[in-house]
């Protein structure tokens, strides 16, 4: 029995595909030959750090072998390669959709396993007034790095529509987190 985790934006099957993995609302777990699914709450979405881990690690307890994700952070991608769950990305209007994709054999993975992008020293080039390296917290820098949650690796495995919708969605992502930053900005300074 193959058993394949998708992160969705909705407990339903036919729910959108989330592009994040840690940060996805739920897990839709499907076993390969009968498409029987099982729902699994992502209770980690909204852990401060390390929530890509702790999901990473509840897929493992649910020994899940595949995972169909947009994007998979390093840290997360680590804990489920050595835990033995092939990471493979793949972009899907939904759940489904991204099973029935990998089914058809529309994505296959590399012989070799993709390598997430290495992680940056805990300092980054200043732009502040002193023009040299530059701390988080001191405005000068930034650690770690953003993750892009586009491109997935590889790439070359999107499709033009699959490219188009996982930017929606991170558009959609993007705009969700700006507005909360705004509410929280007007919050702090007293306004209404």
């Amino acid at each position: 029995m193959v058993r394949v985790a998708v992160p969705s934006t909705g407990p339903d099957p036919d729910s959108p595909m989330d592009p994040r993995f840690g940060r996805a609302p739920y897990f839709i777990i499907f076993d390969l030959d009968t498409m029987k699914h099982e729902v699994v709450q992502n209770t980690f979405m909204s852990s401060a750090g390390g929530a890509g881990i702790q999901a990473a690690q509840l897929l493992i307890d649910k020994e899940v072998n595949v995972v169909l994700s947009g994007n998979v952070g390093p840290n997360a991608y680590q804990a489920l390669v050595s835990a033995g769950i092939q990471v493979i990305p793949i972009s899907a209007r939904t759940a489904r959709e991204a099973v029935e994709i990998y089914k058809k054999g529309g994505v296959a993975p590399s012989q070799a396993a993709p390598q997430p992008p290495p992680m940056m020293p805990p300092w980054g080039r200043g732009r502040g007034g002193w023009g040299g390296w530059g701390w988080q917290m001191m405005g000068y820098g930034m650690y770690p790095p953003p993750m892009p949650a586009y491109p997935p690796y590889p790439a070359q495995q999107m499709s033009k529509e699959e490219e188009i919708f996982l930017l929606e969605q991170e558009i959609k992502r993007l705009e969700e987190e700006l507005e909360s930053a705004r509410k929280r900005l007007k919050e702090l300074k007293g306004e209404k």
